[in-house]
C-alpha cells in the first residue's frame, strides 16, 4: 500500500510539472497590416505556458501558401511548451486583407496536362469528350483544352474534372 501511495504522488508531481497547451484551430482568419499571432489562429488553453504561446508571432512564410497546417503551428509551438501540445483542426486558411477587404485567391482545380471531360451544352444537347487542360485554373475560369486530333477549344471549369462550353 506504501508503494501504492509513493507511486501516485510521484505521478502527480510529475503531471504537475509539465503544462498541456491545447489549440482550437479557426476555419480562416484574415491577416491585416499587423502581424498574426498564435492566437489569432486559434482559441488557447492551458496552463501558465499557454500565455507565452498565444502572444507567439507567426512569421509570413509560415502561411505563403495561404495556409498554416497543423504540423507547421506544431513545429512553431512544440519548443516553447513542456508538456502536451494538442491541435484541434487541420488547418486555417489565411487571406491577406487589401484596402479594408479580403483578397482570397481561388483554389486551382485542373493543372496543365491533366485529363478533362470536355462538355458542349446547348439546350437540349450535351455532347462530351475526353481532353487534355493546356493551362491551369480555379472553378468558374475558362481554359484551353486540347480535344482529339488538334483541335483546340476554350471553356469554363465546372469542377476537377469537367470543363464546359456553353452554346
Amino acid at each position: 500500500m506504501r508503494i501504492f501511495g509513493f507511486m501516485m504522488i510521484f505521478l502527480l508531481a510529475a503531471a504537475a510539472s509539465y503544462a498541456d497547451v491545447s489549440i482550437y484551430l479557426f476555419p480562416r482568419v484574415e491577416r491585416g497590416r499587423t502581424p498574426l499571432s498564435v492566437s489569432d489562429l486559434g482559441t488557447i488553453d492551458g496552463d501558465a505556458e499557454a500565455a507565452a504561446v498565444r502572444s507567439l508571432a507567426v512569421d509570413d512564410a509560415l502561411f505563403a501558401d495561404g495556409y498554416v497546417d497543423r504540423k507547421e503551428l506544431a513545429d512553431l509551438v512544440r519548443p516553447r511548451v513542456s508538456g502536451r501540445v494538442s491541435i484541434y483542426g487541420s488547418g486555417v486558411k489565411v487571406s491577406v486583407a487589401e484596402n479594408g477587404a479580403a483578397k482570397e485567391e481561388p483554389r486551382i482545380v485542373i493543372r496543365k496536362g491533366n485529363p478533362v471531360r470536355f462538355q458542349v451544352v446547348n439546350s437540349s444537347i450535351r455532347v462530351e469528350q475526353n481532353g487534355t487542360a493546356l493551362q491551369d485554373g480555379a472553378v468558374g475560369e475558362e481554359i484551353q483544352v486540347k480535344l482529339k486530333g488538334s483541335a483546340v477549344s476554350r471553356g469554363r471549369i465546372v469542377n476537377e474534372r469537367v470543363v464546359e462550353l456553353t452554346l
